[in-house]
Formats: structure tokens, C-alpha cells, sequence
């Protein structure tokens, strides 16, 4: 819109009168707020320039270009001031550029997906990891800028070294660029429109259609040079800042917006010519170029399958996320096991960057539902799917020790310190599987470690029990007292607590941990049953 809005600004006028300062300073902030929403539009900055020079003032008065100029810096200037004096850094508007240019520039690219090699394909994941890379690989603390720098010599190296990887990437996404179809960033356009009485209307302009007719309009040679040079070195530009990154539909937007102009001169030029049954109007050779474009892009519908919504497992997964946000989890299962049902049944090339996340949050909220026999198989079959999923693998092997089956949990366990041995997760599955065994010196010296090294809440616990079993009840009280100053809640260290003064005859204070225990967990019968066959008036209190 701001994009739209800065081509009127610069084109409504008529001919002979030149912009003046009042409308050059508008174009100016227009494009400065553009460039907050959207950093690359700085890069059609020359066309701007070049038309101005063109139609605009005299080109040696600096006055009109000092106003375009305050104009364009004015909403930009407080981004920068709050990057500098808020976050300690000096970033004119945002700092990922650096990183969306490694992204769409290594040797692991396909000038499609937005994911920084080697992290975690979830957004906050994502970042996490790329700032924590970064960091790794230098040595040091990163600031934002640090951070970007370091990325955008990553992908500069990338054309260094394989210039000939690079320059096939970057014929890819020109195929891309020019493509019918609308590749999703993070929404799924072809599901929503599906959804839409409105949007599922045949009436609206797709890009082959628009890219085609816009051809045809600048190829009219009946029309304002400048103008049409306008608009054609601001979609040209626009375009080539997209393949420095990667394309996306939401990216090639603001083109397809822009191209609307030029289609519609050819929309006219071949209206004219049917009306007057002449075809002069019409550039023939324009025409021919728009055909054979619109075709070569149209046949991207022949391996593009992102725009039918029933083979789309990801429009699943991201309705499942949001069923989640609402609270509503059984539509959140529902969704979750039909984006699994698509995979299987239809699958799809990058589903194991969210695979995982799939099976986590189902397999949490089945578990959360009470529903742990159901939770168990998607666990099974995320093991099944992908044998080296560590967190799988401990994930099944959880849920079998929850229903008892320890043989099973503990090759699950064994199978995991084999791939990760010094695994904590492993390694605190492996010392349950030790004390449901009845090995409790072993267990207690497993737990007893992770418990010591790193503050594990569930080690601490596990140690408390191993000392019981030993008939160590002091040592136990220390241990879950010391786990609950940690986490006072942890109501599992409260009701053994609260047994252990029991067996030590100290029926008051096992009487004031029951009811705590009430309060946090309420179902507990055997706190309930507890106090009630032991009034406070009882045993001399």
C-alpha cells in the first residue's frame, strides 16, 4: 500500500507540472515508512532518482532533493536512535539481513526455504540457534550487527567458493520468481482462499495473468517513457533484492502490486484493439513475449501442489498450532493427526522441519487428556519415521515407564545413550529404568550425579526415592527439602514427604505436607483419606 501510494504521489500530476516540494517531501516519508515495514524498498531508490531527474526539478538545485531526502529520513531516524540508545547497537532499521542473505546464499540452499542451515526450523527456534552459531564460530558475544556482518560474509564466501553452485541457485529462483505459483512463507494462501466464499471466486488476478498483461503494457510505446520507466526499474529492482534472499509469495507481493499498473495499460491496448478491430495499438512483438512467459510460468502448476489444500500437511500443522494458542486442544489433536494423515498419505519434501514439533504437541496433549496409550503410538511412530530422533526416542521411552512397561522404556534408553552418551535426558531415563529394576545403589549413584551437576529437579526426586527404598529416611528428608526449595510446588516431594514423617511417627508436620499437598493436587485420595482418619484432636494433639 505504501509502495502504491509513493507511484501516485510521483505519477498523479499533470504532464507539464513538475512535483513540488510539499509533494516530494510526501514521497519521501512515504518510502521511509515503506522501508520500516520493509527494508529492501530502499533499493528502488536509483528509479526514483532517475525519474525525478527525468520530469522532476532543475537536477543541480539541491534544495528539492535535500526535502525528498528529509522526507525519506524522517520516519527512519527514530528506528535507528532506538536501536542505538535501547539496544546498545548501530542498526539503521532492522539486522536480518545479513542472515536472510546467508539463507538464500549457501550451499545448502534451495531459494525457497527461510531456515539458517543447522538450526531448529520453528521461528523462535530458528533465531536462537543462528545468534547462537554465530557466536560458537567467533568466539564471542554477538551484538545484532555482529551477528548480521557475520552472515553476510558466510554467503558472500558461498559465491567465492562455488560460483557455479551460485549461479544456479540464482537461475532457480529466477524460475521461481517468475513462477505461477504462490509459495508460502508462513501462511498458506491456497488453503485460506479454499475456505473463502469471496476468495474462491474466479476472478482475481494471478500473478502468470498479471506478469503477462504487464508485458504486454510496457511494451507500449503510446505511453510516457518516463513513466513507464518508473515502473519498470521499480519492479525490476524490487525483484532482484528478492533473489539476493529467497522467494516466497508474501515477498513477490509488492511486485505483483506494482505490475497491477503496467497490466492494466495492456488490458487497454487489447480492448482498444478489439473495439476498433485493429491491432496497431497492440506491440505484436510484446504480445508474443507475454505469451510465451505467461506459459512458461503456468507450467509451474504441473510439479506445484502447494495449491491443492488436500495434499498440504502444513496448512494442518499451523491451524493445529493455533487450535493450541485458543486453548481448544481436542481441535488441536484432531488437526495435528490430520497433518500426519497427509504426510503419509501425500508426502511432502521439507516436512522434517516440522516433523518433530508435530509429534511433541500431540503426544503432550493426548498425555495432558489422560490419553497415554494414545500418546504412546505417536511416539512409536515417531520413532518408526525417523529412527535418530533423539528426542523421540527418550519421549517413547518416558511414556513407557508412565504405563509400566520398563523392559520397553529401557531399550529405548539404551538405544539413546548409545547415540548420546552423555546425554543428561538418557542418562536419567537409564537410572529409572535402575530403580524400577530394584538396583537402587546404581540408580542412586545415577541420580545422585545429575542431581549434584546440574540441579534436575526429576534427579533430585529419583535420589529422595532411592534413599527410602534404603530405609535412609533422614538422608530422604534432606533430599526432597532441598528439592523443594527449588520447586515448591513439585507436589510429588510433598507427598513423600509427607510419608516419611508418617513412618517417623511425626504425625503433626506429615499432617501440615498432606495438606499442602491438597492444595496443589486435589484428586490425591490417599492425602484425602489420610486426614480424615487422623483428626487434629487425635494422638494428643
Amino acid at each position: 500500500t505504501l509502495n502504491l501510494l509513493a507511484l501516485w504521489l510521483l505519477l498523479d500530476r499533470p504532464a507539464d507540472r513538475r512535483p513540488g516540494m510539499g509533494r516530494l517531501f510526501l514521497v519521501g516519508l512515504v518510502l521511509g515508512l515503506s522501508a520500516i515495514a520493509r527494508p529492501n524498498i530502499l533499493i528502488v531508490l536509483p528509479a526514483v532518482v532517475w525519474y525525478l531527474w527525468r520530469v522532476g526539478p532543475a537536477p543541480l538545485r539541491p534544495r528539492p532533493w535535500l526535502v525528498l531526502a528529509a522526507g525519506l529520513i524522517l520516519p527512519i531516524l527514530p528506528v535507528t536512535a532506538h536501536n542505538f540508545f535501547k539496544g546498545g547497537d548501530t542498526v539503521l532499521i532492522a539486522s536480518q539481513g545479513g542472515v536472510n542473505f546467508y539463507i538464500g546464499n549457501n550451499s545448502r540452499a534451495d531459494g525457497i526455504t527461510a531456515i539458517v542451515p543447522g538450526t531448529r526450523g520453528t521461528w523462535q527456534g530458528g533465531f536462537e540457534d543462528a545468534i547462537a552459531l554465530a557466536e560458537e564460530e567467533e568466539g564471542r558475544d554477538l551484538k545484532p550487527s555482529e551477528v548480521d556482518r557475520h552472515y553476510f560474509r558466510k554467503g558472500l564466501s558461498f559465491w567465492r567458493d562455488d560460483p557455479g553452485g551460485a549461479v544456479r541457485l540464482y537461475g532457480k529462483k529466477l524460475w521461481l520468481l517468475l513462477a505461477a505459483g504462490e509459495r508460502s512463507n508462513n501462511k498458506f494462501i491456497y488453503c485460506w482462499r479454499d475456505w473463502s466464499p469471496l476468495l474462491k471466486l474466479p476472478v482475481w488476478p494471478v500473478w502468470a495473468l498479471v506478469l503477462t498483461l504487464a508485458i504486454v503494457g510496457f511494451m507500449r510505446r503510446d505511453q510516457a517513457a518516463a513513466s513507464r520507466g518508473l515502473l519498470l526499474g521499480f519492479a525490476g529492482l524490487y525483484l532482484v533484492s528478492i533473489l539476493f534472499f529467497f522467494v516466497n509469495a508474501r515477498f513477490r507481493l509488492p511486485v505483483l502490486a506494482v505490475l497491477t499498473i503496467p497490466a492494466g495499460v495492456g488490458v487497454a491496448a487489447i480492448l482498444e484493439a478489439i473495439a476498433c478491430r485493429s491491432w496497431r495499438k497492440v506491440p505484436v512483438a510484446g504480445l508474443i513475449i507475454a505469451v510465451v512467459v505467461g506459459s512458461m510460468s503456468a507450467t509451474d502448476y504441473i510439479s506445484f501442489l502447494e495449491n491443492k489444500a488436500e495434499l498440504n500437511p502444513y496448512h494442518h500443522y499451523t491451524l493445529a498450532n493455533a487450535w493450541a494458542t485458543k486453548g481448544d486442544s481436542e481441535e488441536a489433536i484432531r488437526e495435528f493427526r490430520e497433518t500426519l494423515r497427509i504426510q503419509a498419505a501425500h508426502p511432502q519434501r521439507k516436512f522434517d522441519l516440522i516433523a518433530e514439533t508435530v509429534y511433541s504437541s500431540l503426544g503432550d496433549m493426548l498425555i495432558d487428556a489422560g490419553r497415554q496409550d494414545q500418546a504412546m503410538e505417536v511416539f512409536s511412530e515417531w520413532v518408526r519415521q525417523n529412527p535418530r530422533t533423539l528426542d523421540g526416542r527418550l519421549r517413547l521411552g518416558d511414556i513407557l515407564l508412565q504405563l509400566g512397561r520398563v523392559d520397553a522404556a529401557a531399550v529405548q534408553f539404551e538405544i539413546a545413550l548409545r547415540e548420546a552418551p552423555e546425554d543428561p535426558r538418557a542418562k536419567l531415563g537409564y537410572a529409572w529404568i535402575q530403580y524400577y529394576n530394584g538396583n537402587i545403589g546404581a540408580a542412586l549413584r545415577a541420580f545422585r550425579g545429575l542431581g549434584d551437576a546440574g540441579g534436575d529437579p526429576q534427579a533430585i526426586f529419583g535420589q529422595g526415592l532411592c534413599l527410602i527404598s534404603l530405609d535412609r529416611l533422614g538422608a530422604a528428608e534432606k533430599v526432597f527439602k532441598r528439592l523443594l526449595a527449588l520447586e515448591p510446588e513439585y507436589w510429588q516431594a510433598i507427598g513423600n514427604l509427607a510419608g516419611i514423617y508418617e513412618r517417623s511417627g511425626r504425625l503433626a508436620e506429615a499432617r501440615l505436607q498432606y495438606q499442602k499437598l491438597l492444595e496443589l493436587h486435589p484428586e490425591d485420595d490417599k492425602a484425602r483419606n489420610w486426614l480424615a482418619a487422623n483428626p487434629p484432636g487425635d494422638q494428643g494433639w
